[in-house]
């Protein structure tokens, strides 16, 4: 089976092409490299010792899908998107742009060629963020109410989605909702990069405070949690890039939506310390609070449990091992 992945040099993207070329697929990657390296490529190829095609364009421009035509495609996996939260707040024109215009331009050229697609979605589509843990079954509400323009372009995204399945039974899609993906494969030879201002992500970011002998920012400690910072549901990327293989392997001709995260809030404080307890100096100051962050979010991943078999393989201890296991030797 053939299955090409859009956004597959990135961070989850990369650790998913591993996955599906161990499981025997062959994997054409897409890639514009604008949140991604290269050289990510070559390290997939070297965990896996299998070969891989790669096409170097931009999926906004539905002219450059040309170099794909010769190519017999039995799955979709598209991750491609900008991605930064924060950064969609000050670059609107831009995610809306990128993130739904690639998913356009992807179902238009496969329209009579491939309709079995595996989304990458997000948990920020939710809106009700109070509900704790979150399930699929929670209303999303209005998409005036979601917190980013990057939580509404994935929530629009899925409505394209939704609407194809809806109004045409010959498409086969399944959207799966992230948590917080973390860690790095436990080679160490490929993970989330820690040296670039362009990633703001908490383990990123620890490690990068590390590598520039400076102090990580605590926002706020006085929550309504266990020790006062906030709490997220944070999951190892290999479980996240397993659960796409699950769910390729069980699409059906309606549209189906599953959380991805392991069912339980760990805090910002114990992630520090569980670094710290594994012999990486990490420094902190606490600093006020970051205008719209939320005290607690974490999943509700019954359904994926249940209609995939899909269970977590790694704890916050795995996380932080292979996590620092990179950073050495990567830094």
């Amino acid at each position: 089976m053939n299955v090409l992945v859009t956004g597959g040099a990135g961070f989850i993207g990369s650790h998913t092409c591993i996955e599906l070329l161990n499981e025997g697929y062959n994997v054409f990657i897409v890639d514009n490299l604008s949140n991604s390296n290269i050289t990510n490529i070559s390290k997939i190829q070297e965990i896996t010792n299998k070969p891989i095609a790669f096409y170097n364009f931009d999926l906004t421009n539905l002219n450059n899908f040309c170099v794909l035509d010769e190519l017999s495609i039995d799955y979709i996996i598209h991750f491609a998107a900008y991605k930064n939260v924060s950064e969609s707040t000050t670059k609107v024109i831009d995610y809306y742009y990128n993130n739904v215009l690639s998913l356009l331009n992807v179902v238009k050229y496969f329209e009579k060629k491939c309709k079995k697609i595996i989304f990458s979605s997000s948990c920020t589509v939710y809106t009700n963020i109070e509900n704790v843990p979150m399930n699929e079954t929670i209303d999303l509400g209005s998409i005036f109410t979601l917190k980013s323009p990057y939580g509404s372009s994935k929530m629009i995204c899925e409505k394209i989605l939704y609407d194809l399945t809806k109004f045409n039974k010959e498409w086969n899609i399944t959207s799966l909702r992230y948590f917080n993906p973390v860690g790095c494969h436990p080679s160490g030879i490929i993970g989330e990069e820690f040296n670039n201002n362009k990633y703001m992500n908490l383990f990123p970011s620890i490690l990068s405070s590390v590598y520039n002998s400076k102090k990580i920012k605590i926002y706020g400690n006085d929550y309504l949690t266990k020790d006062g910072t906030c709490v997220r549901d944070y999951i190892h990327v290999i479980d996240v890039a397993r659960s796409h293989i699950l769910a390729l392997k069980k699409l059906s001709n309606n549209y189906n939506v599953y959380n991805v995260g392991i069912g339980k809030g760990i805090s910002v404080l114990e992630i520090i310390q569980e670094f710290i307890k594994n012999g990486l100096n990490v420094e902190y100051d606490i600093v006020d609070k970051r205008e719209g962050d939320v005290e607690l979010v974490f999943a509700d991943p019954t359904k994926i449990k249940n209609e995939l078999h899909w269970e977590p393989i790694y704890n916050l201890s795995d996380i932080v091992k292979h996590t620092i296991n990179y950073y050495n030797k990567n830094k």
